[in-house]
């Protein structure tokens, strides 16, 4: 038994790729896998690069509840050039 485990690399691909999967979505699979804490990737349109998109992350997966969600940034300002998506 455990107290909960933590995935440091999650892909919960909201906001911009909802399609794929939302915030409640991935955290509520987290949480039923026995996951208390994800870290989502900045994958996300617009990309994790400013303090709105994060701070939009944090408040989604407040209203979600499941677990807890520490959004990582992205390192670099929009899309890499000449990398695909």
């Amino acid at each position: 038994m455990s107290p909960g485990l933590v995935d440091m690399h999650t892909h919960l691909r909201e906001p911009g790729f909802e399609h794929k999967e939302t915030i409640e979505s991935g955290t509520r699979a987290a949480a039923i896998g026995g996951y208390t804490a994800v870290a989502p990737m900045a994958n996300t349109e617009p990309v994790a690069d400013h303090a709105g998109v994060v701070h939009e992350v944090r408040d989604l997966a407040a209203a979600a509840g499941l677990c807890d969600v520490f959004p990582v940034g992205a390192n670099h300002e929009g899309p890499r050039r000449g990398v695909p998506r």
